[in-house]
Formats: C-alpha cells, structure tokens, sequence
C-alpha cells in the first residue's frame, strides 16, 4: 500500500484556500469600478505638438480612428487654466489645432483629453512648451553694424555675423525723394544697400529673431537709430591715396621692369624711371587698342581728366614721341564685368592729346613743352553719371612703337563723403 505524506498534502490543501479567497477580494476591489458598466476610453489626442508664439502657444494633434469624439478639454498651470476645443469628425483622419492665447511667458506642459457625446474620455496626452514674451524681447540684440561708405546716390551698409535665430533686419531710410523706404537684408548677407539714400537723415533699423524652429511668431528688437554727418566735396581734386589696381580680363601686359606698376600713374612724381614712380609702360609686342582699369575709392561725378606724359619735365627729347599717348578713351562703371568686356561701362569721353606747334613727331616747341608740363586736360559731359571705376583705352600713341608710356593721371569730381556715424539704442 502507497503511504501518503500528509505534511505535503496539507500544505497543498492551504495554498488552493489562499488563493481561493484572494481571487475573491481581488473580484470585490474590481467591483467598485465595474459599477455601472464597463470604463469606455475614446481616442486619445495623437501625436500631439506644441508650437510657441508671444504669450500664446497653438496645439496640434490627430484623430484618426474614433468617429466618436467630439471634444477635447485642454489644462495647464496645474490645472488651474484650461480650454475647451469642440471637434468635428470627417471620414478621414483629423488634424486638430487649438490656439490658446494670453499664456504667461515661462515652460508649460499641456494636457490634453478627448471626449465623445457621452462624456468618456481618453487617457491623458501631454506635451512641454516654452512660451515667450517681453522678457525674451528684452534679450535680443540687433546686429551690429561694422561699417557704412557711401557711394553715388546708394549708402553702403556692412554688417557683422548675425546671431543665432536672426530671421533678418529691417532698415527704415529716406530716399532723395523725401520717401521713407524699408529694405530688409537676411542673416546670410553681409553687404545691405539703401538706393537714393538722402545724405544726412538718420536711419533706423531692428533684429526680428525666431526663437525655435517650430515658433509661431517671429520677435522684434527694440529699434537703433544711426545718425550720419556728411560733407559734400564739390569740385575738388580726387584724393589718390584711395586709388588703386582694378585688373581684369583682356588688360594689356605691362613691362617687366622693377617698380613697374600701375600706381605709378597716381604717385604724383612726374620726374625720374619707374622704380622712382615717374611712369608706366605696358609690354612691348601689344597691338591697339591697349586698356587698364583703376579704382577710384569713391563714386564720383566727374568734372575734368588730366594726363602728363612722360618726360615733361626731366626728358623732354621724349615729350610727343617715344610712344606716348596720343589718342585714348575714358569709360566710367559701377559695376564692372567681371569677364573684363565692356559690359557695365560707359564711354565718358574720348581724348586728343594735343600739341601747340603741331609739328611732327620728333619735333618740339617751347611753347609744346610748357603745355605738356600742365598736362592734357578734359572735361567730362555733365550728363555722364557718377562712377567709381575709370579704364583708359588707348588708341594711338605719338611714333610707331607697339607699347605705350604714361607718367600721372589726375581727377576732378564731386561726392559726399561720411565724416561722422553714431549708434543710438532707442
């Protein structure tokens, strides 16, 4: 006969009691949220975004498979504020948008449940937003400016690296017309030009920033003013220390000599070779006609053009011979191709070197040398525009060489210039 292990058997025998009767309080404690029916949960809001502005914020979620809600109810500041959104349903999935405004500045997590006819609700949907405000504005910079030239009618404005979230900024000027105008230039810019610009009248100008990808609303700075003081110079002689080198594409070579560059034409040394500054001198070989180009450091309304040629003072056997120029071509630009063609450039004037005697090549007065010692000077048409880049095109030289000398160039013309610029927070 089987004996049976009665200490096994009765610990076997009180496990089925335990769990008999703790299956029964489990049953009892469901039984208080069973009253009435089960629990029905409608859709919750999915994929819920928040987007921020200026003291208000826009939530923005989906529906997409209960046909039943009807109505979402919104809590923030703990519970202390909230909304109510009604929803109308289409066939489709929704995507509902809730704009809550007048929200203090500072983080908020939003909640958000859904509601059908009956008044079930969803699970819970929540999302952190950061809402912005007048002390966010306070924090903003304008971008700086780094410099300001004016050239022509148009004022030049170079600006410092933007900061983080400039959206651009707006410049408020008047124009010659007594017009005010905005021009805006966007955070990748570095150059802003104001067309017209009226000389001394101040401009204004503020940041707008967009705090995150994701805001809704783009914040302004408060505005700076730039007061600028300028001088019109009239009829004066172009200051050559802002000259310089302006080469390009299809220039004609000069010689390789030490010292020969094309500054020589402004060193204002009218005596001695070209290590002296006395003169420039293109390669020989050169067919005409023979260019160059030079800037002028200002966008000038010119008035008269003025060239010596060499040995005016120093060779004079050289004076109207030994190739230099005789006949050549002012162009004026703004704007040059870059490609060196004559897109961009217009004719200001073309020049006949001029000689009292009129003797042959070879052959001198007097009279032709106290001439050329004043140089060969020209007007330029008062219809010609102002311009800032000049190239001279010669044409022909006095004898049969195939290069050409110069000694100095002069200008005359009118601008404005800036003498003084200030930054004014407002």
């Amino acid at each position: 006969m089987k004996k049976i292990n009665y200490g096994t058997y009765g610990l076997l025998v009180l496990a089925v009691i335990m769990v008999f009767f703790s299956c029964r309080k489990q049953d009892e404690t469901f039984k208080q949220f069973l009253e009435g029916g089960e629990i029905t949960y409608v859709e919750k809001a999915d994929s819920l975004t928040a987007y921020s502005g200026k003291n208000r914020v826009i939530l923005s979620w989906l529906i997409s498979g209960d046909p039943d809600v009807s109505k979402a109810k919104i809590f923030w500041n703990n519970r202390a504020d909230s909304a109510e959104v009604s929803i109308a349903r289409t066939s489709g999935p929704d995507k509902i948008e809730a704009l809550l405004e007048n929200i203090p500045e500072g983080p908020h997590t939003f909640e958000v449940y859904t509601y059908d006819d009956m008044g079930n609700s969803s699970i819970k949907s929540e999302v952190f937003a950061q809402v912005y405000g007048n002390e966010y504005i306070s924090s903003l910079l304008n971008r700086a400016i780094r410099g300001i030239a004016y050239s022509g009618e148009n004022l030049e404005l170079a600006w410092y690296r933007s900061d983080d979230g400039d959206m651009g900024t707006e410049v408020t000027y008047t124009d010659v017309s007594n017009t005010v105008q905005k021009v805006t230039i966007l955070a990748t810019d570095s150059v802003l030009i104001l067309p017209n610009y009226k000389p001394n009248t101040p401009l204004e100008y503020l940041t707008h920033y967009k705090p995150d990808s994701t805001a809704i609303d783009l914040f302004a700075t408060h505005p700076t003013t730039v007061e600028l003081q300028m001088q019109f110079r009239e009829n004066i002689d172009l200051d050559k220390s802002l000259f310089s080198e302006f080469p390009l594409p299809g220039d004609g070579v000069k010689q390789d000599l030490v010292g020969m560059k094309l500054s020589n034409l402004w060193s204002g040394v009218l005596q001695g070779d070209q290590e002296a500054g006395g003169w420039y001198r293109l390669k020989d070989g050169l067919t005409f006609p023979m260019r160059f180009q030079f800037d002028l450091g200002v966008q000038a309304k010119l008035n008269t053009f003025t060239m010596w040629q060499r040995g005016t003072f120093d060779q004079q056997t050289l004076v109207y011979a030994n190739a230099n120029v005789k006949t050549w071509e002012i162009w004026g630009s703004n704007d040059p191709a870059p490609d060196g063609s004559f897109d961009g450039w217009v004719k200001l004037r073309h020049c006949e070197g001029y000689k009292p005697s009129g003797t042959a090549v070879g052959t001198r007065t007097a009279e032709d040398i106290a001439y050329a010692q004043g140089g060969d000077t020209f007007d330029i048409p008062a219809d010609m525009p102002a311009v800032r880049y000049i190239r001279l095109n010669i044409l022909a030289i006095y004898g049969t060489q195939s290069t050409m000398f110069i000694s100095e160039v002069a200008l005359n013309g009118s601008y404005w210039e800036i003498s003084e610029w200030n930054v004014i927070d407002n």
